[in-house]
């Protein structure tokens, strides 16, 4: 529904200040793009937030009390739909008394523009009917993020992400003398609260070909100040990937890494369908499993500086897996990632080498896939999607610096072999993750065994037979724990 048509719905709730659209809104409603979140500035801004939420059935909470923002959330009877969603309307107080003074506070000029409401909550898009002090509508044409003033980021130093933020959701470049005050400020950054800077680089890590604008952030000097670890990765094997290290190989990965999900259904076409809803189921609310896949990797090499080791003019990592996912653990805590989004992050890490060991076999068990996937869980499919990243960017590394000998990589044998685990994934699920034929109270029972770590250690070892196909009903199951209890007295 169109923005006009939302606010229609409420032109029976009276407002006796004039009530103006703000920012963001007003540049979606320019650029024609749809938007949820809907921003309003007036005077008593509590109070007609009060009355809106009241009128509406909203549910109503102060976002920012300091600078008298209140937030309103309506869920889909706005929309009139039976879908779960919802609108946000942000009511600010006026600052300065003028909304021409209030624009002059805000950040970037495409998001310092206004348009009046009537007292019917009726709008206009017409050009001519937009306030716009900083010629916000030109840097719209001209597809340019540019700041309203010198102060932004001693305002808001959150501001700097925001800036990277916009350019990747609307793909713009922003101006020049805004982008180099960032690199002369990027040390602000530590003054933004955790919570804060973590939204923030979500939204970045959701926006399509989120690489070059990590890339573009870490150029600006920002992204070390807020991952300092960074620095060590730029400086370790540069023998085998080149200038900035293991870093270049990470940022190299993270391009083939989104280019793969991007394109699922040229590598993986016969699941594709399937491994996009895995991918797109929420692994917290409003994170989606891509997005703290795209994170994994960014972090899943950060151990390598500290197990790096020579083996003649090749560098090698052992364990580099574990020290990378301590890293994570830090960094993570560090942003304040919720439990789940680390644990999700630091399984796919621990375990981002276990594909590419399964590619170099010569056969490829049912034992294996088994152990596999009972390790990983749900982290299996993400896991096989890096190692694929994580084989293309090395054999790019390889042909590029001609050392196909020291370090060789067969990125489309690898791919071959992903894709036929995963196909044994889908058509023989109910062998490769099978359901207990017995559990641990039929098998006290039967066996007259106490409680403890042995009856898990019966039930993962017969999980591990029904896996390989050894044992297919219960009875074979009974017969099967016998022998590993016998077994177990020898």
């Amino acid at each position: 529904m169109s923005v006009a048509g939302i606010l229609n719905k409420f032109k029976n709730i009276k407002h006796p200040h004039k009530l103006y659209l703000v920012g963001g809104i007003v540049r979606d409603i320019l650029l024609r793009r749809d938007t949820k979140d809907i921003d309003l500035v007036c005077k008593n801004a509590q109070s007609l937030a009060n009355k809106f939420a009241k009128a509406t059935g909203g549910s109503y909470f102060s976002l920012d009390e300091e600078n008298k923002i209140y937030r309103v959330v309506l869920k889909s009877a706005v929309s009139g739909q039976r879908s779960a969603e919802q609108y946000c309307f942000d009511f600010a107080e006026l600052r300065d008394n003028s909304i021409e003074a209030d624009l002059a506070l805000r950040d970037f000029t495409i998001d310092a523009m206004a348009m009046e409401l009537d007292g019917r909550w009726r709008m206009t898009d017409s050009r001519k009917n937009v306030i716009d002090p900083f010629d916000g509508q030109k840097d719209l044409k001209n597809k340019t993020i540019r700041m309203v003033g010198k102060n932004i980021y001693k305002d808001d130093p959150l501001r700097m992400m925001r800036a990277f933020r916009l350019a990747a959701v609307l793909g713009f470049k922003i101006e020049k003398n805004t982008s180099a005050l960032i690199s002369r400020q990027a040390r602000l950054i530590k003054k933004v609260s955790t919570e804060r800077v973590r939204e923030e680089f979500i939204k970045i890590l959701s926006c399509p070909g989120s690489t070059a604008y990590i890339k573009a952030m870490d150029q600006h000097k920002l992204l070390s100040v807020l991952i300092p670890e960074i620095n060590k990765l730029k400086t370790s094997a540069r023998n085998f990937y080149g200038s900035d290290g293991v870093w270049r190989h990470t940022l190299s990965g993270m391009e083939y890494l989104e280019m793969i999900m991007l394109k699922i259904n040229k590598y993986i076409p016969s699941y594709a369908p399937k491994i996009n809803q895995h991918l797109d189921t929420l692994v917290i609310a409003d994170v989606p499993r891509w997005v703290t896949l795209k994170m994994a990797y960014l972090l899943h090499d950060f151990g390598k500086p500290d197990t790096e080791t020579k083996d003649g003019k090749r560098s090698r990592f052992f364990g580099h897996e574990l020290a990378s996912a301590l890293y994570a653990d830090k960094i993570l805590a560090r942003l304040h990632f919720s439990n789940k989004e680390t644990h999700t992050i630091k399984n796919i890490i621990m375990n981002h080498m276990r594909p590419g060991n399964l590619s170099a076999l010569d056969q490829i068990t049912d034992k294996a896939i088994y152990r596999y996937f009972r390790d990983l869980q749900d982290e299996g499919l993400d896991t096989l999607i890096l190692s694929l990243a994580d084989a293309y960017t090395t054999e790019e590394t390889v042909i590029t610096r001609k050392k196909q000998d020291i370090y060789p990589v067969d990125a489309r044998q690898h791919l071959n072999r992903v894709r036929a685990i995963i196909k044994r994934y889908y058509t023989q699920h109910k062998q490769i993750v099978p359901k207990n034929l017995l559990n641990g109270h039929e098998i006290m029972s039967r066996f007259k065994l106490p409680a403890g770590p042995l009856i898990g250690k019966m039930i993962n070892n017969l999980k591990e037979a029904q896996a390989q196909k050894l044992v297919t009903t219960k009875t074979q199951a009974y017969e099967y724990c016998k022998k590993l209890l016998t077994s177990a007295e020898k």
